[in-house]
């Protein structure tokens, strides 16, 4: 048996107390929805609606962004010339940033299809998709700071050295992201049940 959210007018089941698509309170059973010239009204209070605009937030634009933005920087890396404009100066070196060029490339490649798949789980209410956007946030931090550290150390060893601020910058806002949306999902773990 199925029951109208009041607020999104999507059907969801009578065992749901949170519209799985909304988060808005569900009605009960013996509760109908108000209407309006026949159509459902959302003049129903606010103070039943589980805030959900974060968690949209992540769906419709920060996994899309940042899927994007590792595509894109998986390719213009592996076609780019260099790590560094200055590396030109130092063909001996050349090997060891091509690796590093190499792999950056395979790891962005395998970020942003892993956004699109964290995504797809998110939107969709799947049990594991909390966890995999925790798990993307972990993984992403880890290869930023693996990529920093081994492009810094390479960059040295010729007397160079890169502006990282935006990079360490990335890797804070991502630890305090995965663990702000660990308290965020656990509070909303009963609509992910896909």
């Amino acid at each position: 048996m199925t029951k109208i959210c009041p607020s999104c007018n999507k059907e969801c089941d009578t065992n749901h107390t949170f519209c799985p698509h909304c988060g808005h309170s569900a009605p009960s059973e013996n509760e109908t929805p108000l209407h309006e010239n026949g159509v459902l009204s959302n003049s129903l209070s606010n103070s039943n609606l589980e805030p959900m605009r974060y968690f949209q937030f992540i769906i419709y634009f920060q996994l899309f962004i940042t899927a994007g933005f590792c595509l894109f920087s998986a390719f213009s890396i592996l076609t780019s010339e260099a790590f560094h404009p200055s590396l030109r100066y130092y063909p001996e070196y050349e090997t060891k940033f091509k690796v590093l060029r190499i792999s950056y490339h395979v790891a962005m490649l395998s970020l942003g299809v892993d956004a699109l798949v964290t995504r797809w789980h998110l939107a969709n209410f799947k049990a594991k998709g909390p966890t995999y956007y925790i798990r993307y946030l972990i993984v992403n931090t880890v290869f930023t700071l693996i990529f920093m550290v081994w492009s810094n150390i390479l960059l040295s060893e010729v007397g160079l050295w890169a502006n990282q601020i935006f990079t360490v910058a990335g890797i804070i806002a991502n630890s305090i992201m995965a663990l702000a949306c660990c308290i965020y999902f656990d509070e909303r773990e009963h609509l992910f049940v896909n």
